[in-house]
């Protein structure tokens, strides 16, 4: 009998799942998955659970995510694409708050469009 897998926005052809980018910044930094849970303040579980995409990070987390490897938003995925996802959860935030991070979203997106790609950094 087999099991039905639900997949997740981001299980596209071109587009990695966020679990997925979240291990190679922690590789790249030589973090484990215990320290970022401790960076973020969270059960190191969680940290597992978005690896193996069985739980996906909300908006704000991606964006402390982000913060803690000094990365833009724009890594965890085309802003487009996730449009009704994030409209939900920012329509959850403070008018501050929700504004705030619509200009880091739309500032990723006009990245992304400019040079049509997700930029690396200088090292990479």
């Amino acid at each position: 009998m087999a099991v039905a897998t639900r997949k997740l926005p981001w299980h596209m052809a071109d587009s990695p799942h966020p679990g997925e980018i979240i291990q190679k910044l922690l590789d790249l930094h030589r973090m484990s998955n215990a320290d970022l849970a401790r960076a973020l303040d969270i059960h190191r579980q969680n940290i597992t659970d978005y690896i193996s995409g069985k739980s996906v990070p909300g908006l704000s987390r991606l964006i402390e995510i982000s913060r803690i490897f000094d990365v833009s938003l724009s890594v965890f995925g085309d802003p487009e694409v996730e449009r009704d996802r994030l409209d939900k959860e920012l329509r959850m935030l403070p008018p501050e708050q929700s504004e705030f991070f619509l200009a880091q979203i739309r500032q990723a997106a006009k990245q992304v469009k400019k040079i049509g790609k997700v930029p690396k950094d200088k090292d990479g």
